[in-house]
């Protein structure tokens, strides 16, 4: 309750009172630390829980994660990452795509890259990750590349990846790149719903007239 009321001092003092903690306490005092984005308290609470033998749940990495998703702390999320793949841990689909879009947030490509590539399973999501990471990191061959792997996986384009797309077509990508882009953002596009337009308009400003005119 005081960590939901943004009392972390107070939750902390009722915390450290408990004197058998079970995964629930210390999931909420994690929690109440990863609503303020305090990545180093989350990763020194869950050292100590792992010290003192309660297994982390689910939940657990998610929290730390989204502490480390606004303090974009590469070091932080390498240690969880870490701890998942040597605990064996089985986690869900949710924790990869938080750890690719977290890499990206950090520059580190590769990470993410061999997070994706790991993934026992993959949703629309995971793809949209990688993609969205790709744009954002200016890594333009990459993302068409990624665009036909899933379509070859059988995974839908949906209007998420033309909104990513089309903002960065006015960009001087060369004539290589920019017909890539230009042939991708175009059967992406021609199968949007219409309640989708208006998002694209929104996100994509002046770049998407020229395209719609000249390309489709």
């Amino acid at each position: 309750m005081y960590g939901k009321c943004g009392c972390l001092d107070m939750a902390k003092e009722v915390f450290e009172q408990i004197p058998i903690k079970n995964v629930i306490s210390w999931n909420s005092m994690i929690t109440a630390y990863s609503v303020t984005g305090d990545s180093r308290s989350c990763i020194q609470l869950f050292r100590r829980m792992n010290d003192e033998g309660t297994s982390p749940a689910l939940t657990i990495f998610s929290s730390i994660l989204l502490a480390s998703s606004r303090s974009a702390q590469l070091h932080h999320i390498k240690l969880i990452h870490g701890f998942i793949i040597r605990n064996n841990i089985e986690t869900d689909i949710y924790i990869y795509n938080s750890l690719m879009d977290l890499y990206f947030m950090c520059g580190s490509v590769s990470s993410a890259e061999n997070v994706f590539e790991k993934m026992p399973k993959t949703n629309a999501v995971s793809w949209n990750v990688m993609i969205s990471g790709y744009v954002k990191m200016s890594y333009y061959f990459g993302a068409p590349a990624m665009y036909d792997d899933m379509k070859e996986a059988g995974v839908r384009p949906n209007a998420i990846i033309g909104i990513l797309f089309v903002p960065h077509y006015d960009i001087q990508l060369g004539i290589r790149a920019g017909s890539i882009l230009r042939d991708l953002i175009c059967l992406v596009v021609i199968n949007l719903s219409s309640e989708a337009m208006p998002e694209l308009s929104h996100q994509s400003g002046a770049a998407l007239e020229p395209f719609l005119t000249a390309v489709c």
